[in-house]
């Protein structure tokens, strides 16, 4: 298994969609098909944004572990009433900013990266983990799909708006106000990035979509891809309206100024591309393991209505997976 190799970079990825994993380990200088990261802000040093995989392993489903060491520390960046002035300021001076919290734990003992996203493993999500070297990764399992390609046909996702899983809870999302306005800013940003790219933007009607522990709004945006190449209108689409704000000047100068920590790769995007196909998901629920510390992040989309206290317990309900593993 992948703990057991010694050359890097070392991937695991699976679609969304697909039923089978993929292994990669190590690299060569170029190819037909690769692995692509897009960092939300900066591309942390050592992690490649090409990788040409040397070679392609069906992947063995992992073990579910069970132990893990002792969480010794628990930091939040921001703290809440840093998180509740960057609110209230947002709230008066931009229609919507999506406002991240990393959460930094250590422990009595060496935590694996790998063993830990293993237990953290569902259907019906991205799973994406890329080890540059011994003691450094970055991790996660997203519902959210960035970019998709088969042949000519494009397809992107809205996604916006959060609650528990539940019937009731479910009908309440989809009539919220607050929920329907941020689900609109990024319905409307993705289809304006797409249209330049693409014959026509077809939008589906506004269904809810399942995460392991939560429910979001969700939008199916498609359509027949022009003259274009996919990093092309990669490269449009991200950061969307879902992880970073609208409109788009506004939202980055906005965490510039009042963010306390650099993104990386988190709510950044990671994909396979091939002539054939491209798949990229959106890197959130996802963590970075560097030094032996363990940083997890969430984020929640910030428009007039937002109320902070609820944004906060929407962060903790976002990383509730790790939080019942790590038991923190």
């Amino acid at each position: 298994m992948l703990q057991k190799v010694n050359r890097y970079p070392k991937i695991y990825w699976k679609s969304r969609d697909s039923k089978e994993a993929k292994l990669s380990f190590g690299s060569k200088k170029s190819g037909k098909e690769y692995f692509l990261t897009k960092p939300f802000d900066s591309l942390p040093g050592e992690f490649p944004e090409k990788i040409y995989p040397k070679k392609i392993e069906k992947a063995e489903e992992p073990l579910k572990p069970s132990n893990f060491p002792k969480v010794k520390s628990v930091t939040y960046f921001p703290e809440y009433p840093e998180w509740e002035r960057n609110i209230l300021e947002a709230k008066i001076s931009i229609e919507k900013v999506v406002l991240a919290r990393r959460v930094t734990l250590t422990f009595d003992g060496d935590l694996d990266p790998f063993t830990l996203f293993s237990a953290l493993l569902r259907d019906n999500a991205y799973q994406f983990y890329i080890e540059p070297r011994n003691g450094l990764a970055f991790f996660g399992v997203s519902p959210e799909r960035l970019y998709y390609r088969m042949g000519s046909e494009v397809f992107s996702e809205a996604v916006a708006g959060t609650r528990a899983k539940g019937e009731l809870l479910k009908r309440e999302l989809l009539s919220d106000p607050k929920e329907l306005a941020e689900f609109e800013f990024v319905k409307r940003d993705i289809s304006e990035k797409l249209a330049p790219f693409l014959e026509k933007v077809n939008v589906s009607d506004t269904g809810v979509i399942d995460a392991k522990n939560v429910q979001h709004l969700y939008a199916k945006l498609s359509g027949v891809l022009k003259n274009s190449t996919d990093e092309m209108v990669i490269n449009s689409l991200h950061p969307t309206a879902a992880t970073l704000g609208y409109p788009k000047a506004e939202s980055r100068s906005f965490l510039e100024k009042n963010e306390p920590f650099s993104r990386g790769l988190y709510a950044g995007g990671f994909g396979m591309i091939t002539p054939e196909s491209a798949d990229m998901a959106v890197a959130i629920r996802s963590a970075l393991f560097q030094n032996g510390k363990l940083h997890i992040y969430s984020g929640t989309g910030i428009v007039e209505k937002s109320v902070p206290e609820k944004e906060w317990q929407e962060l903790d309900l976002k990383i509730q997976p790790f939080r019942e593993i790590l038991c923190f």
